[in-house]
């Protein structure tokens, strides 16, 4: 007993060096990887004191506030919570149980937090019908936790006019994607409006139109604003001379996507519509992006007016399954144009990847043709806040 004991003494004694201490610096950034894994994350946070503080920073990242978590702004809003520094993006969605008044006294309780928010998105429940903007939302609208915001995604609001939803976007410096879908103003007769600046980061647009895209209106009266993807949901004949003649007048755009409302659409237009357009001043076009039932005919119309070098990615898909008589063998001669021969990837509705296989086997030989899954279409453009 007395050798274990001195040999415990000289283990202690022995001047081993002490290991040094990881850098937090590298802990941070193993961290930062599970971003997307909230299990782990939450493991992560009861490792030690340490490494609490970077796994608060992901857990607490994301709040979707909606009638069944409506306890989150209860939350949120309590004296006692230090959630709010950690916030960066806020999902708000609007039913008769969640109010307006709430909303805004939440996003207020998270500016005087600490919050640096980079992200809000605002949407009435799908069934509820419209949302006015009222004077909670224009408090909330005009709070200055927004002055950092870069993503700003609204579905079915109505402004009262449309001096206030152009002074809204106007008034958010750092802003660089827009999200606007069934967003409509009450009153358009002040096209003072459209003098307004357009935030100068702006780079990213979709837009689903009730009527006139007035958004689009906007920036076509700043045709020297460099936006770089551009989405177009639900083309109608009184927007379509609008969108013509604003890519007649951008030159910078990298990804455009046209999506041509089933039922919103008559085919008619949607032909004559593509004939119109002239994409050989895109001279950066990288991505483009089809849907329509008459997708095969509408590219064939395209193609000749696209600017080489080459697009790399090209996305072609229908709305409900549809297979009708959409000629994918007619992919083949559309192919051998000079604009689209460096195609990298070829997505398309996962019924239709065995025709257009058929259709263009030196591209499936090269396995460049890419099953989308459901609901693939729309998610690519809207869900922008992965960005940040």
């Amino acid at each position: 007993m007395d050798g274990i004991l001195g040999l415990a003494d000289l283990t202690i004694d022995s001047k081993i060096p002490a290991i040094p201490p990881f850098p937090s610096e590298i802990v941070d950034l193993v961290i930062d990887q599970l971003e997307q894994d909230k299990t782990t994350l939450e493991v992560c946070s009861l490792v030690c004191r340490s490494w609490l503080p970077r796994a608060r920073h992901h857990l607490f990242s994301t709040f979707d506030i909606h009638t069944k978590s409506a306890s989150a702004i209860d939350l949120l809003t309590s004296p006692l919570c230090t959630i709010p520094p950690h916030v960066r993006r806020v999902k708000f969605s609007i039913d008769e149980k969640l109010e307006t008044a709430r909303i805004a006294a939440c996003i207020q309780e998270l500016a005087d937090g600490g919050s640096n928010l980079l992200s809000l998105s605002v949407k009435t429940v799908p069934g509820g019908g419209m949302t006015w903007v009222d004077d909670h939302l224009q408090a909330l609208f005009s709070a200055p936790i927004l002055k950092n915001l870069r993503h700003l995604k609204l579905m079915y609001l109505r402004f009262n006019n449309l001096n206030d939803s152009i002074r809204l976007y106007s008034s958010l410096p750092a802003l660089e994607s827009l999200v606007l879908y069934g967003v409509d103003s009450c009153i358009r007769d002040d096209q003072n409006a459209y003098t307004m600046p357009p935030p100068p980061n702006l780079r990213h647009l979709f837009i689903w139109t009730i009527d006139i895209p007035d958004e689009l209106c906007w920036l076509t009266v700043h045709p020297g604003h460099p936006l770089t993807t551009f989405h177009l949901y639900n083309i109608t004949s009184a927007s379509g001379p609008i969108i013509l003649n604003y890519l007649r007048l951008s030159s910078q755009l990298q990804c455009l996507s046209f999506d041509f409302c089933g039922g919103g659409t008559p085919e008619n237009f949607s032909v004559n519509f593509m004939t119109q357009i002239d994409l050989t001043s895109q001279k950066n076009l990288r991505c483009l992006r089809l849907r329509s039932n008459q997708v095969v005919p509408l590219f064939s119309n395209l193609v000749p007016r696209i600017c080489p070098p080459h697009i790399e990615e090209i996305t072609l898909s229908t709305y409900g399954g549809s297979r009708g008589s959409l000629a994918w063998a007619d992919l083949g001669e559309v192919f051998t144009s000079p604009s689209v021969r460096g195609l990298k990837r070829l997505y398309v509705g996962k019924m239709h990847v065995r025709d257009v296989m058929e259709a263009l086997p030196e591209f499936a030989s090269c396995g460049i043709i890419l099953p989308l899954r459901r609901g693939e279409f729309r998610h690519a453009m809207t869900n922008l806040t992965a960005l940040y």
